[in-house]
């Protein structure tokens, strides 16, 4: 086994932590090398469509795939829900179908995710210290872009949700759904009622592929 010691955004699981770097390993040299380019690559890939530069090949293939490919409608096979790409409906069988049985205990707080990605989200969000989204007009930095979006909207005054209900407009999510829940009890308690996870799929086409994503 190849291991690395690097610094990371959050504390994920599977490593030994050790003064704020955590001992990463790789089973062959190839995928050590793939992974310290990722974190100091040599060069910068562009994005000849957007000009966004990315850290390796392998991200600017994603970045393309996910942002740039024409998003046509695609309906998942195993539960019959809609989405707005093949890119987004691979993701969610994945995380839902492919990955349903797993456990994604958080192994800092011991809070437990519904899904891989949801977990990777709540490390992310409630684990790492770091603000590395800056408002522009004031001093302000936050976790993520969505709170950083809805932060600037206090300064332009814009109203970024609409309420599904009513006339009634947002700055922020966590607002529209306090008023979700005062002025539409019914339909917030509806759409807040969790459904049972489907088991996970012993095969699936495009498991490989999906886990290259």
């Amino acid at each position: 086994m190849t291991y690395s010691k690097i610094h990371i955004k959050y504390y994920g699981p599977g490593g030994l932590i050790d003064n704020g770097t955590i001992w990463v390993r790789f089973s062959c040299e190839p995928y050590l090398q793939r992974h310290l380019e990722y974190h100091n690559p040599s060069k910068e890939f562009i994005c000849d469509i957007c000009g966004k530069a990315l850290p390796t090949h392998d991200t600017l293939k994603k970045h393309k795939t996910k942002v740039h490919t024409p998003k046509v409608p695609e309906q998942c096979t195993y539960c019959g829900k809609w989405y707005s790409s093949r890119w987004t409906v691979q993701r969610h069988v994945l995380n839902m179908h492919v990955r349903a049985d797993e456990d994604h205990t958080c192994n800092i707080c011991g809070f437990i995710s519904t899904t891989r990605e949801a977990r990777k989200k709540h490390m992310e969000f409630k684990h790492n210290p770091e603000k590395k989204h800056k408002c522009t007009m004031c001093e302000k930095a936050f976790k993520t872009p969505t709170l950083l979006k809805e932060h600037t909207a206090t300064h332009t005054g814009i109203d970024l949700y609409k309420c599904a209900y009513c006339d009634a407009t947002f700055k922020s999510k966590s607002n529209r759904s306090t008023h979700y829940r005062r002025h539409h009890p019914v339909e917030y308690n509806l759409n807040m009622t969790r459904r049972p996870l489907p088991s996970a799929i012993n095969k699936y086409e495009n498991t490989i592929e999906l886990k290259n994503m």
